[in-house]
C-alpha cells in the first residue's frame, strides 16, 4: 500500500491530526497500521495508552476508541 516510509509517515500524521480534530488525545504515536478486515486504520497513541479505529463508514470517516 505505502511503498516508502515517507508516504506512510505523511499518512500517519494525517491520522493524528484527524484524531485530534475529533477531540481525542494523541501526543505521541506508538503504532499505526491499516486495518486488515475493514477500510480504515488503527492508531495507537501515548505509550500504548489509547487505541483508535479510524474507519470509513458509508463515505464518512469516524474515529472510535477501542
Amino acid at each position: 500500500m505505502f511503498e516508502d516510509s515517507k508516504a506512510w509517515l505523511e499518512q500517519t500524521e494525517k491520522l493524528v491530526r484527524f484524531t485530534r480534530a475529533n477531540g481525542f488525545a494523541c501526543e505521541t504515536v506508538s503504532a499505526a497500521r491499516p486495518m486488515l478486515t475493514a477500510r480504515g486504520y488503527v492508531l495507537v497513541c501515548n505509550k500504548f495508552s489509547y487505541t483508535y479505529d479510524i474507519q470509513d463508514k458509508g463515505g464518512n470517516w469516524l474515529v472510535s476508541v477501542r
